[in-house]
């Protein structure tokens, strides 16, 4: 027997985390985890009002979908710290009814980033087109992985060989000036101290200078920090560092989920630039995946031109808009359909705070 239970409370939410967390278990991201969620509202979102779609087969959740209520419309909780949303369902039939229930009950909805393709997504636009709702479809940026699976040496051997042998000239010098030590996907033993340093080292460069680093933020830190805390007490968290001379020269902060490696957060020590210690570090972890038999390893976050060359396959993602007929809806539609682009497309002609070229 089915029964939907809409939920308000946080206190509610966290009641029902364990099994949430099974339904999740099976997202192709993990940050539809309560171990990410949590810390999110408790940081970006502490008193907005929540609409939770609990669709419960008896003791077992087999749907669900968490969303923000604002005026008019329920919008995914995200910011420029979140990878990936998702709608959650166990089966087809599950993932109807929760579609058909968002529906009823938003005058609109705002839900993002989700992977082209992503059969929830899909559902969702049908559904809302079958209804005679307005849905816009926003393409948004690609996030890269590299396939782990198989063996290391083909996967090295289909690199491009003048990025090989930057690579491999960048470790032997450093190997040869300097004292080199590597430690890819390691269990922190002291959490507190590694995120010091990561922290550190990812506000030390042009995040720093433009005011976006996590150190930045007394909320962007305390989330970082308690999403490292919760996935470490869930035995999934990895941190990779690279030390020369004995000093943090790089690290990257992962999470391992579904067999995957997703590393949302790193830095690396712009002084050391000519060593590319973010790149050596990337490739050590991407080496570590393949011998802990992980079957990718996430980029994570928008695509730079940097990482391409080791990146094996790509993820479009996206934003999908629907409101419900009318003037109001129709006015915001039209606003984000046409003339938003328009305006992004100037302030980009404009010019804009630039990106690394290379770690």
């Amino acid at each position: 027997m089915e029964r939907l239970e809409w939920i308000r409370e946080r206190r509610r939410f966290a009641e029902i985390g364990p099994a949430w967390d099974d339904l999740a278990a099976g997202h192709l991201t993990p940050f539809m985890l309560t171990a990410w969620l949590e810390p999110w509202l408790d940081a970006f979102a502490p008193r907005r009002p929540l609409r939770i779609a609990a669709l419960w087969r008896g003791p077992e959740l087999a749907a669900g979908a968490i969303l923000i209520a604002g005026l008019r419309r329920w919008r995914a909780p995200v910011n420029d710290h979140s990878p990936a949303f998702g709608l959650l369902a166990a089966d087809e039939a599950a993932l109807s009814r929760l579609t058909r229930e968002l529906l009823e009950r938003a005058g609109g909805l705002v839900l993002g980033p989700i992977g082209e393709g992503d059969p929830a997504g899909e559902q969702l636009c049908r559904s809302a087109a079958e209804r005679g709702r307005l849905v816009l479809i926003e393409p948004l940026h690609a996030t890269l992985h590299t396939r782990t699976a198989g063996a290391l040496e083909d996967y090295l051997g289909g690199l491009a060989s003048k990025k090989r042998s930057e690579l491999e000239r960048v470790r032997r010098k450093a190997r040869r000036e300097h004292a080199l030590r590597e430690s890819p996907l390691a269990v922190p033993e002291d959490l507190r101290s590694a995120l010091d340093r990561l922290i550190e080292l990812e506000g030390s460069g042009w995040k720093g200078r433009a005011g976006t680093a996590i150190a930045d933020s007394r909320r962007t830190e305390g989330f970082y920090r308690a999403v490292a805390r919760r996935f470490h007490a869930a035995g999934a968290l990895r941190v990779s560092e690279l030390w020369l001379d004995g000093r943090p020269a790089a690290a990257e902060l992962s999470i391992v989920h579904g067999g995957r490696l997703f590393t949302p957060k790193s830095g690396y020590d712009e002084r050391l630039r000519s060593l590319a210690p973010g790149l050596v570090l990337q490739m050590a972890a991407i080496e570590r995946c393949f011998e802990l038999g992980l079957s990718a390893y996430e980029f994570t976050g928008p695509a730079y031109d940097y990482q391409r060359p080791f990146a094996t396959g790509e993820r479009r993602l996206q934003r999908l808009r629907i409101d419900r007929r009318g003037p109001l809806g129709a006015t915001r539609h039209a606003y984000h359909r046409w003339l938003r682009p328009s305006l992004r497309g100037a302030y980009r002609a404009a010019g804009r705070p630039g990106r690394p070229a290379r770690r």
